[in-house]
């Protein structure tokens, strides 16, 4: 035999044990890879199939959270939930832009507002289809009030009630002052509706409450609370006046309700105003209705004291919180 010959026998037994190797490692890849041992040969083609049937949702109001969204989207929302059908599809508008559970509660998301002055607040939705737009077409689409105080100030300069909220230093200065705090975005798309106050001041007559038009506003007794009795609890027959008059200025917000506030109960603590320096009462822009029932002291306005609780008075020149609410 020659040594030529023999040379290539041993090439042709090497080329068919590497081949003989190659179809083994070809078995045990296939095999492996259907029993799921190698993640990295197996996750692509499913995940692309997975991808096909299953698309992944793009960015839109369906995923929205309130927190993430611009005034003109919010603007945009509550035109659409004035637009809808009915309250079912109004509802499932709101849910679909992060305002609105699943469960039908209103978020505890916030938006924030960037001042001009160089400070921000947050503010939260408190209702939909709620307050009556002032140009008579029907509910605005939503009802948002800050979380915290938009600035301190007296209800009135001197120590008078005279006028109500109409006649207020309060309501002139957030219609001026206030308003121009707010960014330009969110102070356009702001819908002024009709808010109704007892705007005499020291009367205990129900036919005394009348209608303001109000961009900016404080919330009254009733916004707050649902039916209030505190007169009548307090003076008997001759507060029923003054509670009558309180229980016609609006009905109470969504918000509030669903936080457990009542005439007589803070709730799980909604109403409490936690500032940067403690705790602050919070005017409500009703004014009390009657000063015989101080003897003759100042004339009231009533507020949410610093506590939380819901039934307070102040003076009309001292200082409190400005908590606000607006619609869009």
């Amino acid at each position: 035999m020659s040594s030529g010959s023999g040379r290539a026998r041993a090439a042709a037994r090497v080329v068919a044990g590497l081949a003989a190797l190659a179809a083994c490692a070809c078995v045990l890849y296939l095999a492996a890879s259907a029993k799921g041992l190698l993640p990295w040969a197996q996750g692509a083609q499913p995940a692309l199939d997975e991808a096909q049937e299953q698309p992944r949702p793009t960015a839109g109001p369906a995923q929205a959270r309130l927190s993430d969204l611009s005034w003109a989207a919010l603007r945009e929302a509550a035109d659409r939930i004035e637009a809808a059908a009915d309250g079912v599809a109004a509802r499932e508008v709101a849910r679909s832009y992060g305002i609105v559970e699943e469960d039908g509660s209103l978020t505890q998301d916030t938006i924030r507002a960037d001042l001009t002055n160089g400070y921000s607040i947050d503010v939260r939705v408190i209702d939909v289809l709620h307050d009556d737009k002032a140009d008579g077409s029907g509910k605005a689409g939503l009802t948002l009030m800050s979380v915290g105080a938009l600035a301190r100030g007296p209800m009135n300069e001197g120590p008078t009630a005279e006028g109500g909220w109409e006649s207020s230093h309060a309501r002139a200065w957030l219609a001026s002052d206030g308003l121009a705090l707010l960014p330009d975005d969110l102070r356009q798309a702001i819908v002024p509706v009709t808010k109704l106050t007892n705007n005499v001041g020291d009367t205990n007559a129900p036919e005394e409450v009348s209608a303001t038009t109000d961009e900016l506003w404080l919330f009254s007794p009733k916004e707050v609370c649902g039916t209030v009795t505190w007169e009548t609890d307090t003076y008997g027959d001759d507060g029923w006046g003054i509670d009558e008059s309180l229980n016609q200025e609006g009905y109470q917000y969504l918000a509030f309700a669903e936080h457990g506030v009542t005439a007589t109960s803070a709730g799980d603590g909604f109403l409490r105003l936690d500032g940067s320096t403690g705790r602050s009462t919070w005017w409500y822009r009703t004014p009390q209705g009657a000063n015989w029932a101080h003897s003759g002291a100042n004339d009231l306005f009533y507020q949410v004291m610093n506590s939380g609780v819901p039934k307070g008075y102040g003076n009309p020149d001292e200082s409190s919180a400005y908590v606000v609410g607006f619609c869009l």
